[in-house]
């Protein structure tokens, strides 16, 4: 498994836990419209990994 999917998976898990859930931040694959969004949304946000 890709490091990717593994940080997916572990997204999806921390997010169905139900203590845990309103500490995860909303993460989204990063593309052109979903980063425009969430800067809107927040004015600030985290960026990991290469934007094309």
């Amino acid at each position: 498994m890709s490091a990717t999917k593994n940080k997916w998976l572990k997204y999806w898990f921390l997010k169905k836990y139900k203590p845990l859930a309103p500490y995860v931040p909303e993460t989204r694959m990063l593309t052109k419209l979903a980063f425009w969004n969430l800067v809107s949304k927040y004015r600030q946000v985290i960026k990991e990994g290469y934007f094309q």
